[in-house]
C-alpha cells in the first residue's frame, strides 16, 4: 500500500502540506473531534494486548512479553503513520474526510478499480484474522476465572478432544450473538473502546494499590517510569473518558445520536457486578 500510494504517480506532495479547506474546529469542538478520532486510533493499537491473554503459554514471559509489546506497538505506529501519509499524499485531507472507505478510495485512484477492489479484499482478510484472534483469546481469561472459582465452574472445563477452553468459548458466543445481531458495528466499536479504556484505568489504579499492599512481592515485569509515567497515563485516560461521555451526552441531547454509547457500555458492563458479588459471597 505504502509503495503504491507514494510511487503510483497519482498523488502530490502538496496534499501533505495543505491544511483542510473545510474543516477548522477550534476550542471545545476541536477537543471533541480529537477524542472522536482517538476512538478509532485506540482500537487499532488494542490488538497487542491479546497476547497477554495467553501469557501462561509464552516461553520466558518476563522477557518476551515486554519485548513483544514494545516492538509490536512500535512497528504498528510506523506502518500506520506511513499508510496515513500515503493516503494523504493521494487524496488530501478534504477527500479523506468525505470518504467512508479511505484506504479503498486511495487504492482505486492509485491502482484503478480492480486494484482498489483487491485492496478492499485484503482489508477484509486482515479483519478476518483480527476477528479470529479476538474470538479465541478472551475466553482463556474466562477459563482462568472459572478455575479460580470466581466464575461458573462449567466454564473451566477443557474440551476432551481439542484440549481447548471450549465451554468458555460457548459462554462468549452466547453473550456476543445478541450484540452482533444489533447490526450496528460502529455502536459496538464505540462501546468496546470506552469500556476497554475504563478497565485500563482500573489496571493502572491496581498497579499503585498492589505496590502499596505488597511492597516486597516478586515482580518479573518492570513498570518503567513508575510512578510518574503511570500517573500521566492515568490522568490522560481519565480526561479521555470524561470527554467521551460528554460528547455522547451532547450528541444525544442535540438529536444527532440515537443512543449514548458510553453510558450503554457502562450499564452493560455493570451487569457483571451482581455476579462478582455472588461469587465473592459464595467463596467465603
Amino acid at each position: 500500500l505504502i509503495c503504491g500510494f507514494i510511487g503510483g504517480g497519482e498523488g502530490s506532495l502538496k496534499n501533505l502540506l495543505t491544511p483542510s479547506s473545510a474543516i477548522h474546529p477550534e476550542g471545545m469542538p476541536l477537543l471533541i473531534a480529537s477524542v472522536a478520532a482517538l476512538n478509532g486510533t485506540l482500537l487499532s493499537y488494542d490488538g497487542t494486548s491479546n497476547m497477554l491473554n495467553v501469557a501462561g503459554e509464552i516461553k520466558n514471559p518476563g522477557r518476551n512479553i515486554p519485548l513483544a509489546l514494545f516492538w509490536g506497538i512500535f512497528i504498528c505506529i510506523v506502518i500506520y503513520l506511513l499508510v496515513n501519509a500515503g493516503m494523504m499524499y493521494v487524496l488530501g485531507l478534504d477527500k479523506m474526510a468525505a470518504s467512508e472507505l479511505v484506504a479503498s478510495d486511495a487504492a482505486k485512484r492509485s491502482f484503478g478499480m480492480i486494484g482498489g477492489g483487491m485492496v478492499a479484499l485484503f482489508i477484509c482478510l486482515s479483519v478476518l484474522g483480527t476477528t479470529v484472534v479476538n474470538i479465541l483469546t478472551p475466553p482463556r481469561l474466562t477459563y482462568a476465572m472459572a478455575r479460580d472459582r470466581v466464575f461458573f465452574k462449567s466454564a473451566g472445563i477443557i474440551h476432551p478432544k481439542y484440549n481447548t477452553p471450549g465451554n468458555a468459548l460457548l459462554f462468549h458466543w452466547v453473550f456476543m450473538l445478541p450484540l452482533i445481531l444489533t447490526g450496528s458495528f460502529y455502536m459496538l466499536t464505540d462501546m468496546y473502546i470506552f469500556i476497554l479504556w475504563f478497565f485500563n484505568l482500573f489496571f493502572i489504579g491496581g498497579l499503585f494499590i498492589m505496590r502499596k499492599r505488597m511492597p516486597d512481592a516478586v515482580r518479573p515485569y518492570r513498570s518503567w517510569g513508575y510512578p510518574w509515567l503511570p500517573l500521566l497515563v492515568f490522568a490522560g485516560n481519565s480526561i479521555f473518558l470524561v470527554l467521551v461521555v460528554y460528547k455522547d451526552v451532547v450528541a444525544y441531547m442535540q438529536g444527532k445520536s440515537m443512543m449514548m454509547n458510553s453510558v450503554a457500555a457502562i450499564i452493560l458492563t455493570a451487569l457483571g457486578v451482581p455476579l462478582y458479588i455472588w461469587f465473592k459471597f459464595r467463596n467465603k
